[in-house]
């Protein structure tokens, strides 16, 4: 794990090699970009502390390496501490000052444990591969503010991990400026790997990221977001190239006295690779945001969207280039019968096609269903427990090989469940799983080798974070991941992840 932040968030960044199969029954990198959207719709009540815009940070950094599982947790977690009804903070400076006194070091020790089986077989000779990793590993992190004011602020942070395969250092120096009715953010990072087991993946990474925020009237904001990084690796190659990628977004928020919201937003996502034309992209996106946050007998949120993505990449020493369009939306109900007891439910629709239509990339349709049943039993303790509901169907197309198109459509059905407790001292305690039935009626029978066949997946995940001490704290993350093959006695994997570490605050 490459990036450390305070404690209270920290337990978030134990995942940092795991292959989450939660959500499974959607696209991460599909929910991670809604709820980007979401956290930056609610960045507009509001100014962030360095915490909250830290884990934003780390979502995007995940979200860069295409990790979006982890991602997916560093948002959940910022939207999950965020509050909409703090906005008198907005219009005093005194909030966001404290937040640059003193100075913060964390000093973590801790060991990764990584296994993971794939069984296979070839002409009735059965195989297991086994991939087990563990690393002990030692990090620290310091933050210092430079220069306060009543206005203006600017701070440093130095990050370092080591363990036995990498050795990786970033740093950061960040500016604010905030006012009644402005917030600016500008900051200059450096990131250094160092890759002890495959020195070529080693990189060195300049980034640089400006934020602005401005109250136009009581009841419109405006916002601009940009971020851009520029990596080089060790041995640049087709597969792993040199990039220079840059994030904009930008939006106009409408507020009513009821804390209802509408929101018009456009992102733009453009990735160039440095000699080679693998892995770019122009992705333009625009969303229509609607919804109310105030409490409630009847939430919800309605998300619509349009993306146009411009695409290249390498296959064989050949550049092959295409369009992809597609309107997807994120529509949310929750019926809150009481303080104790809830019911949510949430639809996901997704149509996509393709300029050129190929059977490995067909146009398809995608739909998730889920609703929950939320249990607050106490202010410490919570449950929910709910049902969940997929269908993916892929479109054939004229000259195109309808059972290699075919193969790919499923559906799924499958419960979830989760607990959550919490104390005011800082413990925290949460277990979540899940189990999906996934079935994909047209896969082609071979005896050999399946790529699309029936799984019954389960997975399970804990987290814990237990104070010892005022300076002293324990974490650690359990992660089991079962997908069964029910076609062939093959194909199985399982996947199973544990980090424990101490946590030492000066």
């Amino acid at each position: 794990m490459n990036r450390i932040l305070p404690p209270l968030k920290f337990i978030l960044c134990l995942v940092c090699c795991l292959p989450l199969l939660l959500r499974a029954q959607h696209s991460s990198r599909e929910e991670f970009s809604l709820l980007l959207d979401e956290a930056i719709l609610l960045q507009n009540t509001q100014p962030l502390s360095g915490d909250q815009f830290a884990l934003i940070d780390s979502a995007r950094q995940y979200a860069d390496s295409e990790m979006y599982d982890l991602a997916v947790i560093f948002l959940e977690q910022f939207l999950d501490n965020h509050s909409l009804f703090q906005k008198t903070a907005y219009n005093s400076t005194s909030n966001m000052m404290t937040s640059f006194s003193g100075y913060d070091l964390f000093v973590r020790t801790g060991v990764d444990y990584n296994r993971q089986e794939f069984e296979v077989g070839y002409f009735q000779a059965d195989s297991v591969l086994i991939d087990q990793v563990q690393k002990p590993y030692i990090a620290i992190s310091y933050s210092q503010p430079l220069w306060s004011g009543n206005v203006q602020t600017t701070s440093m942070l130095i990050d370092a991990r080591y363990d036995k395969e990498n050795m990786t250092v970033r740093t950061k120096l960040e500016s604010a400026v905030i006012t009644n009715n402005f917030e600016g953010r500008f900051n200059l990072g450096f990131e250094f790997d160092k890759n002890a087991l495959y020195p070529d993946l080693g990189y060195q990474e300049a980034n640089t990221r400006q934020f602005f925020r401005w109250q136009l009237t009581n009841n419109i904001v405006w916002r601009l977001d940009n971020s851009l990084r520029y990596k080089v690796y060790q041995a640049p190659s087709v597969s792993v190239p040199d990039f220079l990628r840059d994030q904009l977004n930008t939006g106009l928020t409408y507020w009513t006295k009821s804390l209802g919201s509408y929101t018009l937003n456009y992102n733009l996502d453009f990735n160039e690779s440095m000699q080679v034309a693998n892995n770019d992209y122009r992705m333009h996106t625009f969303d229509i945001v609607m919804g109310n946050s105030a409490p409630a007998t009847v939430n919800y949120s309605v998300n619509l969207s349009y993306r146009n993505n411009r695409f290249s990449y390498t296959v064989s020493d050949s550049v092959f280039r295409n369009n992809s369009q597609s309107v997807f939306a994120d529509i949310s109900f929750s019926l809150n019968f009481n303080p104790v007891f809830r019911l949510k439910a949430l639809y996901r629709p997704k149509y996509k096609t393709y300029r050129i239509k190929t059977e490995q990339e067909p146009d398809y349709s995608y739909h998730e269903l889920s609703s929950y049943l939320g249990f607050d039993l106490s202010n410490q303790f919570s449950l929910q427990t709910g049902y969940l509901f997929e269908k993916k169907m892929h479109r054939e197309f004229a000259g195109s090989q309808s059972q290699y198109i075919k193969e790919q459509n499923y559906s799924g059905h499958g419960v979830a469940f989760g607990a959550d407790y919490s104390t005011l001292t800082g413990m925290y305690i949460s277990l979540s799983g899940s189990y999906v039935w996934r079935r994909y009626p047209d896969a082609i029978d071979v005896d050999i080798f399946r790529i699309y066949s029936n799984k019954n997946i389960l997975s399970l995940l804990l987290m814990l974070q237990i104070p010892i001490t005022d300076h002293i704290e324990l974490n650690s993350f359990v992660s089991y991941d079962n997908d069964q093959d029910l076609d062939t006695d093959e194909n199985n994997t399982r996947s199973s992840f544990f980090s424990a570490e101490i946590v030492y605050k000066f």
